[in-house]
């Protein structure tokens, strides 16, 4: 989880400034703030708990779980903003009775663009906002017994509508919250004795964000 929070931020920082040197004569795109964010995210993942969770031996399932991220937002025309952001969420089952794999690990990486309205009224203490995000998302199974473990990898796409209120304190520092409902789905291999079958996993379900960011 560290090395993750220290990509993200690396990563966004170095956007931030390359954007900002070269947007320094166009008044209408420029670099608007970096923001970090923790969250709760709980997808609903249907098959992969009732289904391939039960084939596997384990009694547990996937709840929701911590996720972190980050974004790089830039100002555009009529109150209107676009940002680009990396966010990573992971949870994990232990199977109590040691059969087959003793944990399971998911995680989800993804790499997002949204477009977002801003409401800017003089009088609000909390600027509102909606907006449209879509992400490229890849998918990590790892199973572990014995010290030794297998990975399963893939990809696919998801969208959420989002709203959320921050505040600017001292011209430069941004707090504040968001709300997403994330829309997808990904397709599970599941082996059922000789056969493998292809089972659709739904990720669909809230995501909250607390936010910290600095604005140019």
């Amino acid at each position: 989880m560290k090395n993750q929070i220290r990509n993200i931020v690396l990563l966004l920082l170095t956007i931030a400034i390359t954007v900002e040197l070269d947007a320094q004569t166009d008044n209408n795109f420029s670099a608007h703030s970096v923001v970090v964010k923790i969250g709760w995210y709980y997808p609903a993942l249907d098959n992969l708990n009732d289904n391939y969770l039960p084939e596997l031996g384990y009694d547990n399932k996937f709840n929701g779980n911590y996720s972190i991220g980050g974004n790089i937002v830039f100002s555009l025309p009529a109150n209107f903003r676009a940002r680009a952001g990396v966010s990573y969420w992971s949870d994990k089952v232990i199977n109590d009775n040691l059969y087959l794999f003793e944990k399971f690990k998911l995680s989800f990486t993804k790499f997002s663009l949204a477009a977002i309205y801003e409401v800017k009224k003089d009088k609000l203490l909390l600027i509102p906002y909606v907006g449209l995000q879509g992400s490229f998302f890849t998918i990590t199974n790892k199973f572990t017994q014995n010290n030794s473990s297998s990975v399963q990898q893939g990809q696919d796409y998801s969208w959420a509508p989002l709203l959320g209120l921050e505040k600017t304190f001292a011209n430069h520092f941004i707090t504040g919250i968001e709300f997403l409902y994330q829309i997808g789905s990904y397709t599970q291999d599941v082996n059922i004795g000789i056969k493998t079958k292809k089972q659709k996993v739904l990720i669909n379900g809230p995501e909250l964000f607390f936010k910290l960011g600095y604005k140019f």
